[in-house]
């Protein structure tokens, strides 16, 4: 875009709005990664010394983007701080840390009352299917959050446990008397896809609260998309997909995650429209409380933006933009989109 190499100008230099010259940047760097030097020219130049700059830094991987974060850390920039660490451990001279895993680790046994974004970095930097079942329930005490969800605590479950231990853990909360639990249980069988006579089995429909039968409607969904053979289809389960769209209130909080996370799992086009263009919030305030669902359901599309950016909403909506695009046309060719009655 501002690369010359690539045949492309633009007079960011003459652009007053910083904000719109980190986004010019951030495309740039994204599609050149091998040459940051506009980018590099930005952070040395005093007009544009913004936060967001070294963290575009670590899209780049020439040596010299390195030497720059190696630069600003040492002159005491606290926003080189983390995308050195982040370019360190890409070039794999930096272990995740064990000891801000494990401090993370204690957060998150407060009844998952952190924020998203720490149970999103366990998440993303702890190693997959190493846990017990034991281990794994003593850890987060219950899987119910703050906000009455449970979608966190069943993708921390779905990455950390061997699918053995995971059908386990799901039985036992299924077997649960509390709703929470149960609810919990319900959508990681789903992911699993656990045969509909386990939840029949372990949940007989005369015990079940209203809230516990709205989940097990989410469950179908999911074992039918599943089951499915047609895979560009999945119109075998139209009214279930209309049901949970229904129950999903436009502020996309709390109980709401769960089922957009079931949504997803199915990948449905309307779930997805809500987390990338659709909702009323700003894009970056989507890719701040998203960022984790997506990263999780939609992996193809957001490998062409990664890392995500919702410090600047201009950057922010080119990559819910590009995400949206890419999801639509390439990646995934099953889509839910049944028609309203």
């Amino acid at each position: 875009m501002i690369n010359p190499d690539a045949g492309y100008s633009a007079d960011w230099l003459a652009e007053p709005d910083s904000s719109v010259v980190e986004a010019m940047l951030w495309a740039a760097v994204k599609t050149n990664p091998d040459q940051p030097q506009p980018l590099i020219r930005a952070i040395e130049m005093t007009p544009w010394k913004t936060s967001i700059l070294p963290w575009l830094l670590t899209l780049s991987h020439d040596e010299e983007s390195l030497r720059i974060l190696k630069g600003l850390h040492t002159d005491g920039n606290p926003a080189a701080t983390i995308p050195l660490l982040m370019r360190l451990k890409d070039n794999s001279q930096l272990s995740p840390s064990p000891s801000v895993s494990a401090f993370l680790g204690l957060k998150l046994s407060e009844k998952m009352t952190n924020p998203v974004f720490e149970r999103w970095y366990v998440w993303r930097t702890t190693t997959p299917h190493t846990w017990s079942v034991r281990q794994f329930i003593d850890w987060i005490n219950s899987p119910v959050a703050e906000d009455g969800s449970v979608w966190a605590a069943v993708l921390l479950a779905e990455r950390f446990l061997t699918p053995e231990n995971a059908s386990e853990l799901a039985r036992t909360w299924l077997s649960s008397l509390d709703d929470d639990d149960r609810r919990a249980g319900i959508l990681l069988a789903g992911l699993l896809g656990l045969p509909d006579q386990d939840i029949e089995r372990i949940l007989p429909s005369q015990s079940l609260s209203a809230d516990v039968c709205r989940y097990v409607t989410v469950y179908q969904m999911i074992i039918k998309y599943r089951h499915n053979t047609n895979r560009n289809s999945i119109t075998a389960t139209p009214s279930d997909i209309l049901y949970a769209r229904r129950i999903v209130s436009p502020a996309l909080v709390g109980r709401d995650l769960d089922i957009l996370t079931a949504l997803l799992a199915v990948h449905d086009e309307w779930a997805v429209r809500q987390i990338l263009s659709a909702s009323d919030m700003t894009a970056s305030d989507r890719l701040m409380r998203f960022h984790w669902l997506i990263e999780r359901f939609l992996p193809a599309s957001y490998k062409k933006v990664a890392p995500l950016n919702p410090w600047n909403e201009h950057v922010a909506q080119l990559q819910c933009d590009i995400m949206e695009i890419d999801d639509y046309l390439h990646d995934n060719p099953a889509r839910s989109e049944p028609d309203e009655p």
